[in-house]
């Protein structure tokens, strides 16, 4: 919905929409290059002939849309293969082509809408290593992308996203450290008795406890001494007959920061 406003294909209910003062109001839509989730190419043309395609309707003229085809056929890994028609293509590859078509009228503005969704490795890779050359020459990027491995690995500012509000922002080292947690794993056994869950909330610095199958988590404050948590833990157990086994200690990521902000309840929707 975000990046369909902002290339204006959707009205904004509310808000408005700023883009820099050195981009002619005129021509937003031709500094925009969007790579759409779903994949907007032709089967039946070639990788090369795509690219001249989406060139064209920019109105690059022919030796600039060849030369520039050439350049992001390389870019992507695809150069031995321009002249396919890409339908005999893999996924991944379809992927690499739908990046090189958002970059071929070399837009200031790069909108990513999860271009990594169900493909292989060495595609991914190969679109993280492009992406990764966008903003050295000059690029800005925006990168959408539920896989939060993926925000920490190429993003420098992140904005973490629900019910179509931000809810924090800033960079995603500087995110963990600062609301981050630890999460303690133990292992119980059958006989275990859920009423000690009771005693472990009076520990100091714990935020949550849940159970998944036969493991305990408690999720820990990042300011919190996890051996020290470890072993009041591990007290309390025994002093209530509890037979609990540490399993890990997990550092604070993203991805759990996420989830500690948005909550870990599934929000699958019902079809009317």
């Amino acid at each position: 919905t975000t990046l369909s406003m902002l290339c204006g294909l959707m009205k904004p209910t509310s808000g408005k929409i700023f883009f820099s003062d050195d981009i002619n109001p005129q021509e937003i839509r031709k500094s925009i290059g969007f790579v759409p989730q779903e994949l907007a190419l032709y089967p039946k043309l070639s990788a090369r002939e795509n690219l001249v395609f989406f060139g064209s309707l920019y109105g690059l003229d022919k030796n600039t849309v060849a030369k520039r085809a050439d350049e992001l056929l390389v870019l992507v890994g695809l150069e031995k293969r321009a002249d396919e028609n890409i339908e005999r293509f893999s996924t991944g590859m379809k992927r690499r082509v739908n990046l090189a078509a958002g970059l071929i009228h070399k837009p200031c503005i790069i909108l990513l809408d999860e271009p990594t969704v169900g493909i292989d490795p060495q595609s991914r890779n190969c679109i993280y290593d492009a992406i990764f050359k966008l903003p050295e020459d000059g690029f800005s990027v925006l990168y959408t992308t539920h896989y939060m491995e993926e925000a920490s690995k190429l993003c420098d500012t992140v904005a973490i996203m629900d019910q179509g509000r931000i809810i924090m922002e800033g960079r995603p080292s500087e995110l963990v450290k600062k609301r981050g947690n630890h999460r303690l794993n133990f292992g119980f056994d059958k006989n275990f008795d859920r009423n000690i869950l009771g005693a472990f909330k009076n520990i100091s610095g714990i935020n949550e406890i849940s159970i998944s199958g036969t493991s305990l988590v408690f999720t820990v404050s990042n300011d919190i001494d996890n051996l020290a948590a470890a072993d009041s833990i591990m007290k309390i157990a025994d002093e209530n007959h509890v037979r609990l086994t540490l399993n890990r200690i997990e550092e604070p990521n993203l991805e759990n920061l996420f989830l500690d902000l948005t909550g870990r309840t599934l929000r699958d929707k019902i079809e009317a």
